[in-house]
């Protein structure tokens, strides 16, 4: 069981939160898509921006404000949720850690892949667009390829993969109907990708 308190907070547990966020809604529950690492670094940012600027900073000899803190904005906002926060960045990385650990057992490694995934795609909606008609589409397809020209890392190989995948997820129907690729690769380059 996670805790984690900040001096004059409550201990917060991956448990509450896990039963507070499967009390939510569906449409207060968000789908983020980006990669892991970066949403864990965004998490530890805001968690310690929100301590920094909890308390407000005063002139000593006036107590004039000199910065306003987050806990004058009142019962809106608590002053645990860098604490939960923490939690949850926690219980990502764990999760991440699992499921490295988990497919790593196998030989198998996921970038050969997916580089395959990424070709294919982007050949296929290439292929596609590729009508002579100049439009909006061809105009998406040049930004793409342009913004992804140079893939070095895994970070830029699973934007790639999210970025072609969403763009061929508009296209599915067409891409199917030309039949030159397999319109089961836009799903899995979307798994690859995160």
């Amino acid at each position: 069981m996670e805790k984690r308190q900040n001096e004059g907070t409550r201990a917060v547990t991956l448990e509450e939160l896990e039963k507070e966020a499967a009390s939510l809604p569906e449409s207060d529950v968000a789908t983020l898509r980006l990669p892991v690492p970066v949403l864990q670094g965004e998490g530890a940012d805001v968690a310690a921006f929100w301590d920094m600027y909890w308390e407000p900073i005063e002139e000593p000899k006036t107590k004039a404000l000199l910065r306003p803190g987050l806990m004058l904005a009142g019962s809106h906002l608590e002053r645990d949720l860098s604490d939960e926060i923490r939690v949850l960045v926690r219980a990502l990385g764990d999760a991440q850690t699992d499921y490295l650990l988990a497919v790593s057992a196998g030989d198998d490694d996921p970038t050969p892949r997916a580089r395959f995934v990424l070709s294919e795609l982007m050949e296929a909606i290439d292929f596609l667009l590729d009508d002579g008609v100049e439009d909006d589409r061809d105009a998406q397809l040049a930004a793409l390829s342009a913004a992804h020209e140079n893939i070095d890392s895994q970070d830029d190989l699973a934007a790639a993969l999210d970025d072609f995948a969403t763009l061929g997820k508009t296209l599915e129907s067409e891409l199917e109907a030309l039949g030159t690729v397999d319109v089961k690769l836009i799903d899995e380059a979307l798994e690859l990708a995160f």
